[in-house]
């Protein structure tokens, strides 16, 4: 699994094989955290955006969806044990990488 992009508090994307995963962090007093998988079309969008700002938006959109309304168009997913270790060491990665740029 790699971490693609993250807006801190907010979402990270992940990718695991063809699928995209997005981890929503919702709520308000009491926070939670919701696994979507992106449809076919929504990664297309984000793998065909132009620039990178772009292709953060598409996510930030989709995570403001998630939160507001549930994203009905997307199941949440429920990570096994092993993704989740898999997703806790690619954002170690992640924070890693980007401290030694």
């Amino acid at each position: 699994m790699k971490m693609l992009a993250e807006s801190p508090w907010e979402w990270q994307l992940f990718a695991e094989g063809d699928r995209f995963i997005v981890s929503v962090i919702c709520g308000s007093v009491a926070l939670y955290t919701r696994y979507v998988v992106l449809s076919q079309q929504q990664k297309d969008a984000y793998l065909g955006a132009s620039e990178p700002c772009a292709a953060e938006l598409i996510i930030q959109e989709f995570a403001h969806r998630v939160r507001q309304h549930g994203e009905r168009d997307n199941a949440g997913v429920a990570l096994s044990a092993a993704e989740q270790d898999a997703m806790q060491l690619a954002i170690q990665e992640w924070r890693e990488n980007a401290l030694s740029s």
